[in-house]
């Protein structure tokens, strides 16, 4: 017997496994360079799980007679939808902050990497004030080092500072990220587009 067809469209009709939304920031490109059905036992198999176990070491200073164990996953991108009322909690503690600071803030939480990468720099530059950052940084990150105590409080708080990330990639979530900010009663509200794609207000071409 073949099922009807449904009579309503979701509201987010972008199914992975679940079904439910695909996680913010989820494209298919994510996949290029995937080692879909290698074994892990493979030259590139291994050299990804390298780096994955480098960087974690790296990122949680990791002893080095510690061993790191991988575990497997999936790409599948599930993940569910932040709410209105949550994303109004999560951009609170920098709601108040300069637009100009803001729209910093928000591409470089999508590199946590980077941002603690960029608190060690400074924190090493106050020995050394010859350092120079990595030139290879996001250029949000690299302009959000003129603020040492912000890149400090990013840093602090990887947990926020990576959903804060996650809400900035979320695409359909573009309306609820500026009315989040627009309560400031200042002269608009941070241009998301600029933030993400690097453009003024005008300039964005729809990702849809």
């Amino acid at each position: 017997m073949t099922a009807a067809k449904p009579g309503v469209r979701p509201a987010t009709p972008h199914f992975s496994s679940g079904p439910c939304a695909k996680r913010p920031g989820w494209n298919l490109q994510n996949l290029t360079d995937a080692v879909l059905g290698r074994s892990h036992r493979s030259k590139n198999g291994k050299a990804k799980l390298k780096r994955a176990i480098d960087l974690t070491r790296e990122v949680l200073e990791v002893p080095a007679d510690y061993r790191i164990g991988i575990v497997p996953a999936s790409d599948t991108g599930a993940a569910p939808q932040m709410s209105a009322e949550n994303l109004d909690n999560l951009v609170g503690r920098i709601a108040l902050y300069p637009d100009d600071l803001v729209a910093i803030i928000l591409p470089a939480s999508t590199n946590p990497l980077q941002l603690v990468q960029a608190d060690r720099f400074l924190d090493k530059r106050k020995t050394d004030t010859s350092l120079q950052p990595d030139q290879d940084w996001d250029p949000s990150i690299l302009a959000l080092i003129n603020y040492p105590d912000v890149v400090e409080r990013l840093n602090a708080d990887l947990d926020w500072t990576q959903r804060l990330g996650d809400a900035v990639l979320d695409q359909q979530r573009h309306a609820d990220f500026t009315r989040a900010f627009a309560g400031r009663g200042e002269t608009a509200a941070v241009d998301f587009n600029a933030a993400h794609h690097g453009t003024g207000a005008g300039n964005h071409e729809d990702d849809q």
